[in-house]
């Protein structure tokens, strides 16, 4: 008789091999092979290694010495089990009759152990299946292991350790009576907590060191930047020192207080952070060796703050060092640079004759020079005065001018060419305008005559303005021409500024009525068929929308703001291609609203409908499992069930939660229940998932 009900073909693979340790033979899927029935562990993922399947299998036999219950240790890959544990232990159940006894599901003092390895986001499982023999304790018991003690060891891929102590904590829990053992009940409870409990412990030992061992690599990278950076700062600083006194004493008191306002704020910033870096330095040698872990984070943090901070600073200083070392070459350089001026002025006169000689008349080039004499009087009142920053100033405008100047004059040749070709196409802009204005007129008409009076409206007296701006055009071009015969190159390019910018507003005036004119038409073309689009989408709309609902209220608007759309011999085009775009936009808003309503409610109706299922189905069964990621255990309870004189018990589920894991779910009982027809599937209580 199958005692776990009907089995899907093909649905888990077996490995072939009969030793103590069989680890990572080749599988065969389909036919179960019982050559591994008797081993204590089979590797038949591959997950260990050599030392750690000696550990593993030397775990299970002190499991068996001392409990006299005959362990089995499976680690699976997730294609080798099948759909799931669950159905793996059927089929292995029946493949091996050393794991049964007559009609029982398996023998009274069996345990297996199985899990699958992880695959991708697929999370494996881990399964607890035992027979009568076992205590009742474990029922509650073994979903705290499975979260607490097992599955945190195989999420960090220590499966001998998740083992190991799996199979300890196991062996803690169980309370055998003769003739299995002589612990008492009470014991059993000390000692399955002392093995989680220890676990914890060693877990939460380990963590520790591996966070004081990250804090004292961290303290270590920031007391060494810190160093480094120190070294660089004290120069920086000392020497901004002697910079500070000497502006103070060259410059006037009011502009080396305004030249020293940065540096003073730097200078009181780096004297904090020596003050820190005092108080960390008493403690330096000590922190790691006698500092407890919240003393360390303390120290680490206070380092690496300062750490930060100094390299804030330092490129800060740096440019502070730069500008107070160019101001205190002011007082020595400004002297030299008037002294300069009289030979730059000299230069630009010549470079006058220059240009006259060529043709030219260069009023605008030189009217720089009638300013000169003031300005560099200017420049030795206030270098007498200390306020080297002010002359600079005004020095840097005498010698810009100066230089600007030079430049022009002697380029005259090139700048007349690239002024007589600009005068040229701006002349021929202007002729291409005439044209321009004429369509415009004429395209108002059009708007005027045929159209709703509102489309004109929005470009009246555009074709005038574009007139006005033509006529502003025509005489700047005129000036224009007038400098280009006199050769003053400065004359034509001020007129030549005035004429273009005439001209750009003209061409922009001139393109309006045009404009509006392709759109309305365009408009008179495709609003009338999007309007009778907006209109049957409103009446699907309708087919969908129960009454009296919010979604009802708004479609009724939308309807009444289309039916108050009408198209008169002479619409407002664009207007009412507004309003229809708008009622569109709200239409398609209304539809994802009632398609986010339909999802949501058939997600209801399913999870009603696995509700309803699940009440149906709830039998006698039981299962236990743990969500690692919250590290509460969730369990369900019932009655057990048998037929004959043993019965077998399960507790399992997935590791992972998530929508990429799977799950088995636990069950307990013996054969068919009473009220169950006979080759029907067992009752099983929900999946449970275990997260990682």
């Amino acid at each position: 008789m199958r005692r776990w009900g009907m089995v899907r073909a093909a649905a888990v693979v077996f490995l072939a091999g009969g030793w103590i340790g069989l680890a990572g033979p080749a599988l065969a899927v389909g036919e179960p092979v019982t050559g591994t029935c008797d081993a204590l562990l089979v590797d038949a993922a591959d997950e260990l290694s050599p030392a750690e399947e000696t550990e593993v299998q030397a775990a299970a036999g002190t499991l068996r010495t001392d409990t006299s219950f005959e362990p089995r240790v499976w680690v699976l890959t997730q294609e080798q089990d099948g759909r799931d544990l669950a159905e793996w232990i059927e089929l292995q159940t029946d493949a091996c009759d050393t794991w049964h006894a007559g009609v029982s599901d398996l023998t009274s003092n069996f345990v297996v152990l199985a899990v699958t390895t992880d695959a991708g986001a697929l999370t494996g499982e881990t399964y607890l299946w035992y027979g009568d023999a076992m205590p009742d304790a474990m029922d509650q018991r073994f979903p705290e292991i499975q979260a607490d003690v097992i599955n945190p060891a195989l999420t960090d891929g220590d499966y001998a350790r998740g083992l190991v102590d799996g199979l300890a904590a196991i062996g803690a829990v169980i309370d055998p009576g003769p003739p299995i053992g002589w612990i008492v009940a009470g014991a059993v409870v000390l000692l399955g907590a002392a093995a989680v409990g220890g676990y914890r412990w060693r877990r939460a030992r380990k963590e520790r060191q591996r966070i004081r061992a990250e804090q004292a690599s961290r303290f270590e990278a920031a007391a060494a930047g810190s160093d480094e950076a120190v070294l660089q700062i004290d120069q920086l600083a000392e020497t901004l020192d002697s910079d500070v006194q000497l502006v103070r004493a060259s410059y006037h008191p009011d502009e080396a207080e305004e030249l020293l306002a940065d540096v003073t704020g730097l200078l009181s910033t780096y004297a904090t952070l020596t003050a820190q870096r005092l108080d960390l330095m008493i403690t330096r040698d000590q922190v790691l060796q006698d500092a407890d872990d919240a003393t360390l984070a303390d120290a680490v943090a206070g380092w690496e703050d300062l750490n930060a901070k100094s390299d804030e600073l330092l490129p800060a200083l740096g440019r502070e060092r730069d500008r107070l070392e160019a101001a205190l070459r002011l007082p020595e350089s400004i002297p030299t640079r008037v002294a300069a001026v009289p030979t730059t002025v000299d230069q630009v006169r010549d470079a006058e004759r220059t240009a006259r000689d060529l043709g030219f008349t260069p009023v605008t080039e030189v009217a720089p020079l009638a300013s000169v004499p003031a300005g560099a009087a200017e420049v030795r009142r206030l270098a007498e005065d200390r306020r080297y920053t002010a002359a600079d100033t005004a020095l840097v405008r005498v010698e810009t001018d100066l230089e600007e100047a030079r430049a022009a004059l002697t380029t005259l040749p090139e700048r007349l060419h690239e002024l007589t070709t600009r005068v040229d196409d701006a002349a021929a802009r202007r002729a291409d305008l005439t044209g321009r204005i004429d369509d415009a007129r004429a395209a108002g008409d059009t708007l005027a005559g045929q159209f709703h009076p509102a489309i004109a409206a929005e470009v009246a007296g555009a074709a005038s303005s574009a007139a006005d701006d033509a006529a502003r055009a025509d005489g700047a071009l005129t000036e224009a021409r007038a400098a280009l015969d006199a050769r003053d190159l400065g004359r034509v390019a001020t007129a030549l500024i005035a004429a273009e910018d005439g001209l750009g507003q003209a061409e922009a005036a001139a393109a309006l009525p045009g404009a509006m004119l392709d759109r309305v038409r365009r408009l008179a073309t495709e609003v009338p068929p999007a309007l009778a689009g907006v209109r049957s989408t409103l009446a699907a709309l309708r087919s969908r929308v129960r009454p009296a609902t919010p979604a009802a209220s708004e479609l009724g608007a939308l309807q009444a703001r289309a039916d108050a759309v009408t198209l008169p011999a002479s619409p407002d085009w664009p207007r009412v291609e507004a309003e229809v775009s708008a009622i569109h936009r709200a239409a398609g808003e209304l539809a994802k609203q009632l398609d986010e309503a339909a999802r949501a409610d058939a997600a209801r109706r399913r999870a009603q409908a696995a509700r309803d299922s699940a009440g149906r189905s709830g039998g006698s069964s039981f299962m236990g499992g743990s969500s690692r990621s919250s590290g509460s255990s969730w369990r369900s309870s019932g009655s057990s069930w048998s037929s004959g004189g043993s019965r077998s018990r399960s507790s399992g589920g997935s590791r992972g939660g998530g929508g990429g894991s799977r799950s088995s779910g636990g069950r307990r009982g013996g054969g068919p229940a009473a009220d169950q027809p006979s080759g029907g599937v067992n009752r099983r209580h929900g999946t449970v998932r275990i997260s990682r």
